[in-house]
């Protein structure tokens, strides 16, 4: 089965207009990106007061100029920052995200669940109930805004986060309970040094506790160097792809799979690579 394959634009070296950008992206042969406006584009004011309709159809137009569709819009926030009115801010501007959304093409905004703490890093005080009740105080918002627009809030989880889990991931979504929550699976958030080996059962039990609500799976390939789980580009590491596309075709065919963390010139290698092993 055919991969619906995306990119990160910030993947891509910076470039000045989303017109190179879009010209870049096409020259791979890819249909899809995961936009995140302020890495691509620094230079354009993207706070909750900035963000409208316009500057939705003017990438939407540009992007589609070259047949391509923004498929996740990205507003990585921490969502329980410690400061409580810094936390609102952050929220604001995630539902400003929202209220744009459909002007950029993309019918979900994507998010982490954030860090107790001011700066997004490992820490196992993100593991308490309290930090979980705090990400569920601010999904509920978010999500309860998204439904009246029609949007999904895409929620990523990984060990930096309260949602460290998969199990955790699947106790937010009974918490939450509304359609308009769906889940970007990043299985390599999941993995720590002592248990790569078993990204197999990682993958099973994902799919197994939140199959039906997932809507984009980052592919990212990793090695473990001085006992870090440490990002490289697709083909060149330890992530068990095969497998997880296998799954894919089973259970999500056409989802959308976002490569990450692959830099540009490692791009048309990990295409291949992927509808290599896809065959």
């Amino acid at each position: 089965m055919e991969l619906n394959l995306a990119v990160r634009g910030h993947d891509f070296y910076r470039e000045d207009t989303a017109e190179r950008l879009a010209e870049k992206i096409a020259e791979t042969g890819l249909k899809n990106i995961q936009f995140a406006l302020p890495f691509s584009f620094p230079s354009v004011p993207s706070q909750f007061e900035n963000m409208n309709p316009g500057m939705g159809n003017y990438y939407q137009r540009i992007f589609s100029k070259q047949d391509i569709q923004i498929t996740v819009l990205s507003c990585y926030i921490n969502m329980i920052h410690p400061d409580l009115n810094e936390r609102e801010k952050l929220i604001d501007k995630f539902c400003s995200y929202l209220r744009v959304a459909k002007a950029f093409g993309a019918s979900m905004v994507a998010t982490e669940t954030g860090c107790v703490d001011e700066e997004i890093h490992y820490t196992e005080e993100n593991f308490t109930e309290e930090a979980f009740e705090k990400v569920v105080e601010s999904v509920k918002k978010m999500v309860t805004y998204a439904e009246k627009l029609g949007m999904t809030v895409a929620i990523e989880g990984g060990l930096n986060h309260p949602i460290y889990s998969p199990k955790k991931m699947r106790e937010l979504l009974d918490r939450i309970q509304s359609p308009n929550m769906q889940v970007i699976l990043d299985v390599t958030n999941f993995l720590r040094p002592d248990t790569v080996q078993n990204q197999k059962e990682v993958i099973d039990e994902a799919f197994n506790l939140f199959g039906s609500e997932i809507a984009a799976i980052h592919l990212k390939d990793f090695v473990v160097e001085n006992n870090l789980v440490k990002p490289v580009a697709i083909g060149t590491g330890e992530m068990d792809f095969e497998y997880l596309l296998k799954k894919v075709s089973q259970e999500k065919p056409y989802l959308h799979l976002i490569m990450e963390e692959t830099k540009e010139p490692d791009i048309p290698n990990a295409i291949a690579y992927l509808e290599k092993i896809n065959k």
